[in-house]
Formats: C-alpha cells, sequence, structure tokens
C-alpha cells in the first residue's frame, strides 16, 4: 500500500496543476501518485487548493477565467477589423 503522505515534489505538481486551473488532471496526478479513489483524492485536493489560495491568492488570479475571456475578446476585436475593411472595400 502506498504512504498516504504525499512528497515536496508530489505536491508541488499538484499545485501548478491547480495553479492553472486544471483540478481534474490535479486529481488525477493524486490518485496516480497515492493510489486512492476519487472521493479521498478530490477531498485532498480541494483542502490543498483550499490553503494554497490562502497562501498565495495572486497565483490563482492569473488563471481564474482570463484564458476564456482574452480568447473572447481577441475574436471579438479581429471580427470588427475584419468587418470595417469589409465596408471601406
Amino acid at each position: 500500500m502506498p504512504d498516504q503522505n504525499p512528497t515536496e515534489h508530489e505536491l508541488a505538481a499538484i499545485a501548478e496543476a491547480l495553479y492553472r486551473g486544471q483540478k481534474i488532471d490535479a486529481i488525477k496526478r493524486y490518485r496516480e501518485l497515492r493510489g486512492v479513489g476519487l472521493k479521498e483524492a478530490k477531498d485532498a485536493v480541494e483542502q490543498l487548493e483550499a490553503g494554497l489560495r490562502v497562501q498565495s491568492p495572486e497565483r490563482f488570479a492569473a488563471t481564474s477565467g482570463a484564458g476564456c475571456l482574452g480568447c473572447v475578446l481577441a475574436l471579438v476585436t479581429v471580427l470588427g477589423i475584419a468587418m470595417g475593411q469589409g465596408f471601406r472595400s
């Protein structure tokens, strides 16, 4: 049976996944590393995430939805430029 306490290296890899907004990947990684069930892994990762959000909230701010918003803004800009050029032709 695997040791139930993740090493610092394992926790760092899981934390990086959480910082990137990849919670499912973090849970999968925890399950693989620890050999535990889904519920136990989810609970452990959520507890880790809560602690990380208290310690380093700025690391989460950069990834929370900014990617989608950035893509939408870029698309609107490109469409606006394309439509504007289309009317001038």
